[in-house]
Formats: C-alpha cells, sequence, structure tokens
C-alpha cells in the first residue's frame, strides 16, 4: 500500500521490542475497555499479537518479551533493552 518493502521498515528500527500482550500466557491479566485502552476481546488480542510477532520476527533486533500479569516487570526489561542499545 506505501511501497515500502519489509525490509525497508526493518531498517527504520535499531531494535523491536515485542510485549507481548497478557492475553497470551496470562488471559486473567488482560484488561480491555473502559479498564484499559484496548478494544480487543481475548481471542482478538492473542491473533493481532501472533501477527505482529509473524511480522518482526524478521527484524535483526527483534526481541519478543513474554506476556505477564506484572507490566512493570515488562517496561524495566525493555528499558533495559533500549539502554543496552
Amino acid at each position: 500500500m506505501t511501497g515500502t518493502s519489509l525490509a525497508d521498515h526493518y531498517r527504520r528500527y535499531a531494535l523491536v521490542i515485542h510485549l507481548e500482550s497478557a492475553a497470551v500466557r496470562v488471559p486473567h491479566a488482560y484488561l480491555r475497555y473502559p479498564l484499559a485502552h484496548r478494544p480487543e476481546d481475548l481471542d482478538q488480542a492473542r491473533q493481532l499479537d501472533l501477527l505482529l510477532g509473524d511480522l518482526w520476527q524478521g527484524h535483526p533486533n527483534y526481541v519478543k518479551l513474554p506476556g505477564t500479569a506484572d507490566i512493570e516487570d515488562k517496561l524495566a526489561a525493555a528499558m533495559s533493552l533500549m539502554t543496552g542499545l
């Protein structure tokens, strides 16, 4: 649609951090609207997560952080990856 190749998209980013949705591993912790800003139900969230992983896994610096009930732990791990660049 944009005329940009996947390789072009990959070159735009030094690091791709995939914060796996809680819907995948800890569905009881997955919140959606109005409790959170996610409109997707569990099945939709899992499917989107799978599609995003499939798309970005070819990036040379792709890291997937597993979904957890504690978003603070996941964000700390992401910050550590970014500061290590």
